[in-house]
């Protein structure tokens, strides 16, 4: 069973949507998801477990240490605008939706699929070339749920590197 943390930290919190918050959001856009309670249950879960595994790397800092969830946080700043300790973020909500829609279309937010086209180049005698084209493809930089999730990360989700000398 869902339990959706609205800013109030609920007990046993385990999303940030419910299933008709993902069954809206999915029809919006001309898809179908299961019918089947338990099956979206458990897409939602394991698009939270995506969601919840960057709980280091968003901005603030938790309300509680206790809390289920890695949101509601203090001190969050995501585009320029602070969000209360009481407040989801729907940047949040739109990336754990749109993980929802890569789990239930058979992706692993975890570990995206390529899906680049093989293109191969031959000249007799001479060369072989081989090499992915891209072009048209969701590519793992290219998925909504990890371009609206960088948004609530610290940095945006880059690091820096030092060098030694």
């Amino acid at each position: 069973m869902l339990i959706v943390e609205d800013g109030t930290r609920p007990s046993g919190a385990n999303s940030y949507v419910s299933l008709a918050d993902a069954r809206a959001y999915a029809s919006a856009r001309g898809i179908t998801l299961s019918a089947v309670d338990a099956t979206l249950e458990a897409q939602i879960i394991d698009a939270m477990d995506w969601i919840e595994s960057h709980d280091a790397q968003f901005v603030g800092e938790r309300v509680d240490r206790d809390q289920p969830l890695s949101w509601p946080r203090e001190w969050a700043v995501v585009d320029g605008w602070s969000w209360s300790s009481d407040e989801i973020p729907r940047q949040l909500i739109t990336a754990l939706l749109e993980a929802v829609l890569e789990v239930h279309g058979g992706g692993d937010p975890f570990n995206p699929a390529d899906n680049l086209t093989i293109i191969r180049a031959r000249v007799e005698g001479a060369v072989e070339v081989e090499y992915a084209e891209p072009a048209g493809v969701r590519t793992p930089n290219r998925r909504p749920a990890l371009m609206t999730i960088r948004r609530l990360l610290k940095n945006n989700g880059l690091q820096a590197v030092a060098m030694r000398a």
